[in-house]
């Protein structure tokens, strides 16, 4: 019966080879890959920065790939760079294919051998924002350079961001700017109080 069950895990590693070692090696571990923050409405007209960053990685990555995915109609990308954790020692550098018309940048491959820790950047996206409305940019494996960490495949989720773009009469004063003015309003009112109360007494 023993060997039975020995003679069965052979003949299915020999079946699946590469495809089983790497299903039990992949992690179930929540490893992102996202942009770094959420910007407010951006002026048509402006030139802003995205950062694309690995979050929460079990261990550090040897490297990996993305595709980025955009709306042409409102957002134009000026250009892409991979930070210097990754050009420091890094080989098969490369910063993808801007496409403007489709709304893609695909192709951006990056590999060290240097340790990049386990939430580390990884691009840098300059756009222009050319009209008015919201565009989602959304992030995707590439498939030529899959994400690999001590030689192991890792599968990471990737998240999506949303920029708004307006006109410069239509852009809103932030909820925290508010705040402060409220509140420098009433210290300038107390503080009026007081040197009165002084005077009178």
């Amino acid at each position: 019966m023993q060997n039975s069950k020995l003679s069965f895990w052979l003949l299915l590693s020999r079946l699946l080879g590469p495809t089983l070692i790497f299903s039990l090696a992949a992690s179930p571990h929540a490893q992102i890959v996202r942009f770094e923050s959420i910007l407010p409405p951006v002026e048509t007209g402006v030139v802003f920065e995205l950062t694309v960053i690995g979050d929460d990685f079990t261990s550090s990555p040897d490297g990996g790939g993305l595709n980025v995915s955009f709306n042409p109609e409102h957002l134009r990308v000026h250009s892409v760079s991979i930070d210097p954790v990754w050009t420091a020692q890094g080989i098969g550098l490369s910063t993808g294919t801007i496409d403007n018309v489709t709304g893609t940048i695909e192709g951006i491959t990056f590999n060290s051998f240097s340790n990049v820790g386990n939430t580390f950047p990884i691009i840098f996206i300059s756009l222009e924002s050319i009209s008015t409305g919201k565009s989602n940019l959304s992030l995707s494996n590439n498939a030529m350079n899959p994400w690999a960490s001590n030689g192991l495949l890792v599968q990471p989720e990737y998240q999506t961001t949303q920029i708004s773009s307006v006109s410069s009469t239509n852009i809103p004063i932030p909820f925290w700017s508010n705040l402060f003015l409220a509140a420098a309003l009433i210290f300038t009112e107390r503080r009026r109080q007081r040197n009165r109360y002084k005077k009178n007494n």
